[in-house]
């Protein structure tokens, strides 16, 4: 697991990290399509650019090496078994974001 705060690395004018729920509530915005750019994160800028794209792999990749160093950060032809059960109820309640599925 890889979280996407981590990826687009929530950090403040003063230097202090934050979570994505902080990224929000600061006005920040993953992606306009308007403008092809995030607002305070640049991790989706160009989202059908080739080159951008193989940068945020390489991110995603180098990230996964860093927390599962024993793990290969390439798949390979096999089959790969998804353990998805739906959403838990609970899963998301310290992120301060709705829960999916829940009014």
């Amino acid at each position: 697991e890889i979280r996407l705060d981590e990826l687009i690395n929530v950090t403040f004018s003063d230097g202090s990290r934050g979570t994505f729920a902080d990224f929000l509530k600061a006005g920040g915005r993953e992606y306009d399509k308007a403008t092809d750019k995030g607002v305070y994160t640049a991790f989706w800028d160009g989202i059908l650019d080739k080159e951008a794209n193989d940068r945020r792999m390489q991110t995603v990749r180098w990230k996964f090496s860093q927390k599962y160093p024993g793990y290969p950060t390439e798949l390979q032809e096999t089959s790969i078994l998804c353990d998805f059960g739906g959403w838990h109820e609970g899963e998301f309640a310290n992120s301060g974001l709705p829960t999916p599925g829940v009014e």
